[in-house]
């Protein structure tokens, strides 16, 4: 219409948090990864958001149900390019349900510029054994750890703590999107309780740990973006190194994510991933077996 003004669209980056798990049978294990994609959306302003998501996995089985909360804001205020407009600073609270454990965290985000950012969380981990599925203490790092040998130990319940620092590098071209995510996962489970053992099985890698200890891990992405039809289709590779007993599991994997947006601030998301395990103690491709995770994601935002 003549005289019409017509809004402009910025492109800017915003995340898109999917999260996998590993393991419901006896145990959940889960594993975070965090990605980035380019999407259009109005110039950034401060505002509390919100994110309901249920996950699933087969080889293994797991289950996962993760809320969020937290108040954004941009970090330079006005500043104008493409380096800048999507810079801000997050903070707010995650929890993190499962069979297995509830961990409640603090989170802190932020976006210094378009291609860097950096996460910080810490908190509570309660690990609890009224399904059946609760914390699992072992002898030592070379421990068997497979499910029917699980089975057979005698679990506990009980509070530790959970820490983790993931810088973000990414990036785009044209329609193609990269990123690259390092995780340092810290934990300190002293506070479990007497339990003769010194190690325990942490199931949100699939891996032994000592009752204070960390793990080390990576996520890269290379995906593309189908504009106008919410698609993202690409290959992830996962790492985790545990440094202590030098274990390593890894994973290539087939993703898509769709994104729908429905009716005022809310957006769902549908996101899956199929693969195998170049590197693992018991799903290594050998065995003839196949990773497969679903996610769906409702979130919103309140200005």
């Amino acid at each position: 219409m003549r005289g019409a003004v017509t809004k402009r669209k910025k492109t800017r980056w915003i995340p898109i948090h999917w999260r996998m798990v590993f393991g419901v049978g006896i145990f959940v294990v889960l594993s975070a990864l965090e990605w980035r994609v380019l999407a259009e959306e109005e110039s950034a302003t401060s505002k509390w958001a919100w994110s309901q998501s249920i996950s699933g996995s087969v080889n293994p089985l797991g289950l996962d149900v993760t809320s969020r909360i937290s108040y954004q804001s941009p970090l330079y205020e006005g500043k104008k390019g493409i380096l800048w407009e999507s810079t801000l600073w997050e903070v707010g609270l995650e929890n993190s349900l499962t069979p297995a454990y509830d961990s409640l965290s603090l989170l802190f985000h932020v976006v210094p510029i378009a291609f860097f950012d950096l996460r910080v969380m810490g908190g509570f981990r309660y690990a609890y054994d009224a399904l059946g599925f609760g914390y699992t203490p072992l002898a030592a790092y070379d421990s068997p750890f497979d499910r029917d040998t699980r089975k057979q130990i005698d679990r506990t319940s009980g509070l530790g703590f959970r820490y983790q620092v993931s810088p973000t590098l990414q990036g785009a071209w044209n329609n193609f999107v990269f990123a690259t995510t390092t995780h340092w996962v810290y934990f300190d489970m002293r506070g479990i309780g007497e339990t003769g053992q010194e190690y325990f099985y942490e199931p949100s890698v699939n891996v032994v740990l000592k009752q204070t200890d960390l793990y080390w891990g990576n996520d890269t992405i290379l995906a593309y973006r189908f504009r106008g039809k919410g698609l993202i289709a690409g290959l992830l590779h996962s790492i985790t190194y545990v440094p202590g007993s030098g274990y390593i599991t890894e994973r290539i994997s087939l993703l898509g994510n769709y994104s729908y947006p429905l009716p005022g601030t809310l957006s769902l998301s549908i996101s899956a991933l199929v693969g195998f395990y170049p590197q693992d103690r018991y799903l290594s491709y050998d065995t003839g077996k196949l990773y497969g995770a679903l996610q769906v994601k409702l979130q919103g935002r309140m200005k």
